[in-house]
């Protein structure tokens, strides 16, 4: 739907997955670009899609949705962030197996080419039964009895959500 003084009937704009959407997130670039990430609902594959903001409500205006590279086949919770150089990074959880944990993919040209996952949070290293990301604004729910962990939970999720995008950026580039 759009607002323009009153909001218009709902339009799908994506379709074609084998389910719903799930952990829908999205970020606006100072180009008044707006980026979607989602986990499909049935597979657990995390999805990149994007396009002009004000043109956001016309299916034919989206980029044919990717599916950004997963060290697992089971991906949950994406975020995502873009900073003011268009680098655009997607956090996403393993949730469970041997894999678990929390891991970052970059990409710098519009979600065309895309890094290798980066593990950030390795939950079978640090004895937890399972790892998701959390809503925005909310911490990390893990699994596990760690202090240290818990430690390490409050600061991913600061170099997430509170410290700002070109810093967060920057960390990614080290990595």
């Amino acid at each position: 739907a759009r607002w323009n003084g009153e909001w218009s009937e709902p339009r799908g704009i994506l379709s074609g997955f084998a389910g719903l959407p799930s952990h829908l997130s999205g970020a606006v670039d100072h180009e008044g670009r707006l980026f979607l990430s989602w986990a499909e609902g049935k597979t657990g594959d995390i999805y990149f899609s994007w396009a002009e903001a004000d043109r956001a409500y016309i299916a034919s205006e989206w980029s044919q949705p990717v599916r950004v590279p997963m060290s697992s086949p089971l991906g949950s919770s994406p975020d995502i962030l873009v900073d003011d150089a268009g680098h655009i990074a997607i956090a996403y959880a393993v949730p469970l197996n041997e894999g678990r944990g929390i891991y970052v993919v970059r990409t710098d040209d519009l979600g065309k080419t895309w890094s290798q996952p980066y593990k950030v949070l390795d939950a079978v290293a640090v004895n937890w039964d399972s790892a998701i990301l959390p809503l925005p604004g909310e911490y990390y729910r893990a699994s596990g009895r760690t202090t240290a962990g818990c430690r390490f939970i409050k600061l991913m999720r600061r170099l997430l959500w509170d410290v700002p995008a070109g810093l967060f950026m920057t960390l990614m580039q080290v990595l």
